[in-house]
């Protein structure tokens, strides 16, 4: 008809090698400030552009948690934050509220009552309860609800477990001062926050000289009661896991992994994979061949498949139980990629920051 203007289906879509894709706008403006003016309520903006922040992002559509990721230099004349706030905001990138990260917190410890600071910001993340989890390198864990109120904090989670390279739970070590004592601290490296809880890979080393004595690996569980806050704490046994620097982790949950068991996935520099389940059952170092070190992992929604990075630039779609090889895809990068996520359960996509 005259005057009408037929667009080819076509026209929307971009070619990837020999698949197509297409974008579709879900929100614009995001991170734009809103038209409140109490920034505590849902008003401001962020400062800086959003590739500059770490983000954690609820399932289905649920919040976000936003902090400026500080590795990244400041340019001049930028403002910069010193109480390193943390963002709240929903899925469209309007602001629910904030909260300083930097700031002193009253721990309760029986009677007494002492303000304590948080250390530095490992990692967060959000449970199925829509409680974002903090964790700092100390091994405190701190709970927020959605609009940046504290829920409950727990200092030093980790301090019920001796130190000094034995492992298991404190009985008295080193209270005597004794000859060989060793006087040793936690050291939170990696975390990664799931529905339940969260796991953190922890450095134990000696205070004095900074020498690391070992690594060691726990399981955090955050009780469903937000009145309660109970948090339960247990190890994961992985001899020999102390070898290279931690690469990359995931975890399989409970209802989708294929023990039953909560599983971890760590990936190291010195090659190969370790897989650990909760109830400390198994824990062994799975081998990928001579594809050399893991730089990135991502696992499949359906707790499967495991799709990994190597250092030689190949993507490899392997299954959890490490018998099939499915795909492997040379990627000609070996720079290591930003983000590795799954799209649905059948499609794996890599992202690398431009040059």
């Amino acid at each position: 008809r005259e005057g009408r203007m037929f667009l080819s289906p076509a026209g929307e879509w971009s070619s990837c090698g020999e698949r197509f894709y297409h974008k579709k706008e879900v929100y614009s403006h995001v991170g734009e400030p809103s038209t409140s003016h109490d920034e505590g309520a849902g008003g401001g903006t962020m400062p800086g552009p959003l590739y500059e922040y770490r983000y954690a992002s609820a399932r289905f559509g649920g919040p976000l948690a936003l902090v400026r990721d500080e590795t990244l230099l400041l340019e001049v004349g930028s403002a910069y934050d010193p109480s390193q706030s943390v963002y709240l905001a929903a899925s469209n990138g309007k602001l629910q509220g904030k909260f300083p990260w930097r700031e002193s917190v009253v721990a309760a410890g029986g009677e007494s009552r002492k303000v304590k600071s948080k250390g530095k910001l490992v990692g967060f993340g959000w449970t199925s309860s829509l409680v974002l989890l903090c964790v700092d390198d100390a091994g405190s864990v701190f709970q927020y609800d959605a609009q940046g109120e504290l829920l409950h904090s727990h200092f030093d989670a980790l301090s019920g477990y001796e130190t000094g390279g034995s492992g298991g739970e404190a009985d008295g070590y080193g209270d005597d001062g004794g000859a060989g004592a060793v006087d040793a601290e936690f050291v939170v490296t990696d975390c990664q926050v799931w529905d339940e809880g969260v796991v953190v890979v922890a450095t134990e080393r000696d205070a004095r000289s900074g020498r690391r004595i070992a690594r060691r690996c726990f399981s955090l569980l955050c009780s469903n009661n937000l009145e309660s806050g109970f948090m339960q704490v247990e190890e994961l046994s992985c001899p020999g896991f102390d070898a290279g620097e931690v690469n990359a982790m995931c975890i399989a949950e409970p209802l989708t992994s294929i023990s039953g068991k909560l599983e971890v996935f760590l990936a190291t520099s010195e090659g190969g994979i370790y897989v650990i389940d909760a109830e400390g059952t198994s824990a062994e170092k799975q081998s990928i061949g001579d594809k050399g070190a893991v730089l990135a992992m991502s696992l499949c929604p359906n707790g499967q498949l495991l799709a990994v990075v190597t250092e030689e630039g190949e993507l490899l779609v392997i299954s959890t139980d490490f018998n099939q090889f499915l795909t492997e895809f040379q990627t000609n990068r070996e720079e290591e990629p930003d983000q590795v996520v799954w799209c649905g359960v059948d499609s794996v996509v890599i992202r690398w920051e431009e040059q």
